[in-house]
């Protein structure tokens, strides 16, 4: 085992650093590391890649083709990119084990859901 504080290796059992003498019956206790932020970053990633997705496809391809069936393509792609992140809330929702990070996810969820009635089924 080496020590904490110079990584001087030790002999296994050993109280003390043979080097600098530091107390090596203290170990840190070792903890499986929660993935929470893990599940926020790839919601987060999620939603900026369809935002900048959706701004190429307004800005940059729909325009220069002159597609007559623009608006039907951007329902299509709305709806798939909406209950794709929904899905994801949830799924990741029910995997955080923080229980401030899995409210945050429920909550973002609900608001997701309620623009998603609003926005698209009152559309329709």
């Amino acid at each position: 085992m080496n020590c904490l504080r110079c990584n001087t290796p030790n002999e296994p059992g050993a109280t003390t650093c043979i080097k600098c003498g530091t107390d090596l019956s203290f170990l840190p206790v070792q903890t499986t590391p929660d993935k929470t932020v893990q599940y926020l970053l790839i919601i987060m990633g999620w939603e900026y890649f369809c935002w900048i997705l959706w701004f190429v496809i307004a800005k940059l391809i729909i325009p220069r083709s002159e597609a007559a069936n623009a608006t039907q393509f951007y329902d299509i792609a709305g709806w798939g990119m909406d209950i794709v992140s929904i899905i994801l809330l949830l799924i990741f929702a029910n995997l955080a084990k923080n229980p401030m990070a899995k409210g945050f996810l429920f909550l973002f969820m609900a608001i997701r859901i309620g623009l998603f009635i609003f926005y698209r089924l009152a559309n329709i």
